[in-house]
């Protein structure tokens, strides 16, 4: 694949800087005389055009479809359906709030999916369990996170999640209508392609998109040859085949051509295993969230191991979100999203005051550790080691928009093992990196790969992936290097080093084009 060479822009010092200020005026290209890329740009008419990179139509995609129900649509008003208040005596109250979800849980839902919010009263409620919603349609809603709003004290030495969203069961795939797909070369950020028979799909179904990857891809990453960890060399274990699977619907079907929701996160290539669509059969709970309280651990001191360490999990969820939460003295993760959730909106959250030594493991902020069409918007964390964080082999698009990362202790960004198309756009403060790691862990290898940082500030560093792309364009700050002595990879695509560029924000530019301004504010709303 022929590779565009690296840019070289002059900087221009701190022209842009006043972009980064209060309000993250990243969303109004019109205001602005500043420079675009040559990849993606407003076209005459105002929409955006997206020019190929490289020769065989690889193009930045559509990241709009990630965020709840797709992209484009406003966080519900739940009503409550049942209340309840602290106990104020200085014992477990998990029992009593977990009887409330359960209650909820047992209501038919509406038209709308939701069964009805749990909603807490001011006060602190000490949770020395697990508070755990498996029932699709339940809201857990404080009464507010600052001061006389709701706490939820976690109490005791397992870093497991405060409150943790979980599905019963999985998707369940159903391999009988598997098609194996028959182009050789299905592009970046394509969301069509052809199958050898499609007369078993229809519009509306749920679908996997198998992007396949053989022995002989592996071995032109070079992840099977791994350099060894000096410290411990059998620690390190080099990759074996694996796949992707990209988590659509079926939107239209003419001919073996199908049309899917949302774009693939990588190249289809039948060099390295082509790839294969099949259904699935939806079994993960949808429309859940907790909004308008703090989370807070109790640790005995700063870097105290033994304490509750982690916030809210996603796992399993389709249509989910965190919205308007405080998270204090936690030592692993605000938010988490695993177990291939999808749809998922992160918004308005801050992380502050963490607890923990500061060392692997710790302080992954906003975690997206395996889901897809997930958005973490206007979101901030203050001592995190990997602030915003996505985890190995995740299948994109995921979206960070409009975060800030101060007082950091590590990189923001992918982290290991060939995560796939994630967008960080108009971040602030932090490093952000997209690189071969190495021995780094157990072999970390290429982190991450088809990752856009997109107009964002800080310290920067992206390698160029065999096979695929990475791309910082706008950025300002500072260029360094390699998290180790690894070297062998160009620098990955750079373009405005220096300056910013327009659209401020490709997140909003993207949904503005796709749904409209209206999709824009919905997804904006006020912060609190």
């Amino acid at each position: 694949m022929a590779r565009i060479p690296f840019l070289q822009s002059v900087p221009l010092a701190f022209a842009a800087a006043f972009l980064f200020s209060a309000g993250c005026a990243f969303s109004n290209p019109a205001a602005s005389n500043l420079p675009t890329s040559r990849l993606v740009y407003p076209g005459e008419d105002g929409k955006l055009v997206y020019e190929p990179v490289g020769e065989r139509g690889d193009r930045i995609p559509d990241f709009s479809h990630s965020g709840y129900r797709g992209g484009g649509k406003a966080l519900p008003e739940v009503a409550a359906a049942a209340t309840v208040a602290p106990g104020g005596d200085g014992g477990d109250d998990t029992a009593r709030v977990q009887a409330a979800i359960d209650e909820v849980a047992e209501r038919e839902p509406g038209a709308n999916g939701y069964r009805g919010a749990v909603l807490l009263e001011p006060g602190t409620y000490r949770i020395h369990g697990q508070l755990q919603v498996d029932t699709g349609g339940v809201v857990l809603r404080g009464s507010g996170r600052g001061d006389g709003g709701t706490v939820l004290l976690g109490i005791g030495e397992e870093s497991r999640p405060i409150v943790r969203f979980q599905s019963p069961d999985n998707k369940n795939r159903d391999a009988g209508s598997r098609q194996a797909v028959t182009e050789a070369y299905v592009p970046l950020g394509s969301d069509r392609l052809t199958v050898e028979d499609a007369s078993g799909f229809s519009v509306g179904d749920t679908v996997d998109v198998v992007r396949k990857g053989n022995a002989a891809w592996i071995s032109h990453l070079g992840m099977d040859a791994i350099t060894p960890r000096p410290s411990n060399p059998d620690a390190t274990r080099n990759w074996g085949p694996f796949d992707l699977a990209f988590d659509r619907i079926v939107t239209a079907v003419e001919g073996n051509r199908i049309t899917l929701d949302a774009p693939i996160g990588m190249a289809i290539d039948e060099r390295w295993g082509g790839g294969a669509v099949h259904r699935y059969e939806e079994r993960r709970i949808a429309h859940v969230g907790i909004e308008n309280l703090s989370l807070v651990s109790d640790p005995a001191h700063e870097t105290d191991e033994n304490h509750r360490g982690r916030g809210v999990q996603f796992d399993r969820i389709t249509n989910g979100w965190a919205r308007d939460l405080t998270f204090r003295k936690l030592s692993h993760a605000a938010v988490s999203v695993t177990g291939n959730s999808k749809w998922i909106t992160v918004r308005d959250c801050e992380y502050l005051e963490p607890a923990s030594e500061i060392r692997g493991g710790r302080r992954a902020v906003y975690a997206v550790s395996s889901g897809q069409l997930v958005l973490v918007y206007r979101c901030e964390a203050d001592e995190g080691r990997h602030s915003f964080h996505v985890g190995s082999r995740t299948a994109g698009p995921n979206a960070f928009v409009e975060g800030k990362a101060t007082n950091t202790h590590g990189k923001s960004g992918p982290h290991h093992r060939w995560s796939v198309s994630t967008l960080y756009d108009s971040m602030d403060g932090g490093e952000y990196r997209a690189e071969d790691r190495q021995w780094y862990g157990t072999g970390h290898g290429w982190a991450g790969v088809n990752v856009v940082f997109w107009n964002c500030r800080g310290k920067l560093f992206i390698q160029d992936p065999p096979t695929a792309w990475n791309f910082a364009i706008g950025f300002v700050g500072e260029k360094t290097g390699p998290s180790h002595d690894f070297t062998g990879h160009d620098w990955g695509y750079v373009e405005h080093f220096g300056e910013h560029v327009t659209p401020g924000s490709l997140y909003f530019a993207q949904l503005e084009d796709r749904l409209g301004a209206e999709a824009v504010e919905a997804v904006r709303g006020e912060p609190e």
